[in-house]
């Protein structure tokens, strides 16, 4: 069961204070999936649509067994990077320490965000450059990521109603 709001609700407004009704869910608002990879290393993704003051999120942590990084798309011009023996730090985006082939992706100075529209304009760079060249190039999806996307959902629902690991291979 959940609560809903009673009458029209604009999306990603606030609801504070409205009366709210209890539905049955029949959707999935919520998913955890675990993961295993080739050569033992193990992974987790959480997907929610009912984690209270979300907005719009998404992100990714890499946790090593000496230092660890995350990024949030909340907060897309920071990268946090932990560490077991110094202090954890917070990098900003600044195209000065970016490798040479990620540089051209941004266009703002240090301090200036970039973000989601700024997403679109690097994608169809890409397309439009591997176009021109007369060449796909491997920095945009393709049809086959779209495939594989399709083959790893369809895993991840197998797993869920037969409840067992399902291998991946696409």
């Amino acid at each position: 069961m959940r609560e809903r709001p009673v009458g029209e609700v604009e999306t990603f407004g606030s609801t504070a204070g409205g009366e709210r009704v209890e539905v049955e869910m029949t959707t999935e608002d919520f998913a955890h999936i675990l993961v295993r990879f080739r050569g033992g290393a193990r992974g987790s993704c959480v997907v929610s649509q009912v984690s209270a003051g979300r907005k719009n999120a998404i992100g990714f942590e890499v946790s090593g067994s000496r230092s660890a990084l995350a990024w949030e798309g909340e907060r897309p011009e920071e990268l946090w990077l932990g560490h077991r023996d110094t202090p954890n730090s917070t990098l900003l985006r600044n195209a000065a320490l970016m490798s040479p082939a990620a540089r051209p992706t941004t266009h703002l100075p240090a301090g200036h965000a970039e973000g989601f529209a700024d997403t679109f304009r690097e994608l169809y760079r890409a397309v439009y450059g591997a176009v021109a060249a007369g060449e796909p190039a491997d920095d945009y999806p393709t049809f086959r990521a779209g495939h594989v996307e399709n083959v790893l959902a369809e895993a991840v629902g197998l797993s869920n109603r037969e409840q067992r690991w399902v291998e991946v291979t696409p």
